[in-house]
């Protein structure tokens, strides 16, 4: 991952790159050619998270939640915790609506890590959040089933997403011949290199793509954002979206905000749930070729 990164910003100073669509191989421009004016902040919501962090994240006006299921256990136990898990966020989030959504309710994103074993207990899943009521707020779930298996999932009435499971373009392909609707990319996860390929395999293949990677220092989220900024408004939402949760993850967060190049600008703060991007934005694009010059202090 950081070997890709350095290779692109050298290619960058070589070639005096100081635009990101600049950057991006002409096999891909296509596939990157939105320019959204915001982006969704989606924060994981693991086993644990507090109910009273998930309310404070909804007064915040976020309005997309990355709920993980797929809980310990056998799937019988699992199914259990995931549908009791479900019940309690959805009943905390009957309380908020947005205009960021079509439903004007808070969406779901699901993420199974691969966890489920057969297509009942996601069939058993999704009966469930029909009969809650939510159904119409599970914009996908993701990695619902271990990689080994193969599983036709054209007929189920949710959307579908593959992230871990993907290692090669080629998987793309195998995925949306099984039904498989959305991709995940992650060019600070999965190098900037195979993110231009996705994206560009994404178009080719008709599924959707879309920005997750837990976890990233202020530099990387830019990175994802460069990427995320220029994918098509996703399905069910108003603009595109982005797995990012920093705050939740850095005790030091507003320190590594405050190191980062531009540190003042709007498009680095979430702003109702929300990265706001403007002319200035893609005008830096979010900064990546300025140096770092904390981290280049740490190398003298």
């Amino acid at each position: 991952m950081s070997l890709d990164n350095a290779v692109w910003m050298l290619y960058a100073k070589q070639n005096k790159i100081t635009d990101f669509d600049k950057l991006i191989p002409d096999f891909c421009l296509p596939s990157l050619s939105n320019r959204q004016n915001r982006i969704a902040i989606v924060p994981a919501i693991g086993y644990t998270f507090p109910s009273s962090q998930i309310k404070e994240l909804l007064e915040q006006r976020i309005f997309v939640l990355k709920i993980k299921i797929g809980q310990p256990g056998n799937e019988k136990d699992m199914l259990a915790k995931d549908l009791e898990r479900l019940k309690q966020i959805h009943h905390i989030c009957q309380n908020y609506g947005t205009n960021m959504t079509d439903s004007s309710k808070i969406a779901y994103y699901l993420d199974a890590n691969g966890r489920y074993q057969t297509k009942d207990g996601i069939l058993r899943l999704i009966d469930y959040a029909e009969h809650i009521g939510c159904i119409d707020q599970i914009i996908l779930i993701e990695e619902p089933y271990a990689e080994h298996l193969i599983v036709d999932v054209s007929d189920l009435p949710v959307c579908l997403a593959v992230d871990e499971s993907l290692h090669t373009i080629k998987d793309i392909q195998h995925k949306a011949e099984q039904g498989y609707q959305a991709v995940a990319i992650k060019p600070a996860g999965k190098t900037l290199s195979l993110a231009f390929q996705m994206a560009n395999a994404s178009v080719e293949n008709a599924v959707i793509p879309f920005v997750a990677d837990n976890a990233c220092v202020p530099i990387l989220v830019e990175w994802n954002k460069n990427i995320s900024a220029r994918l098509p408004i996703f399905p069910g939402l108003k603009t595109g979206m982005m797995e990012s949760n920093g705050p939740q993850n850095y005790a030091m967060w507003p320190q590594l905000v405050s190191d980062y190049p531009l540190s003042e600008a709007h498009w680095l703060m979430p702003t109702s749930g929300t990265f706001q991007l403007n002319q200035s934005y893609y005008h830096h694009s979010g900064g990546i070729f300025i140096d770092p010059l904390p981290y280049i202090s740490s190398f003298r």
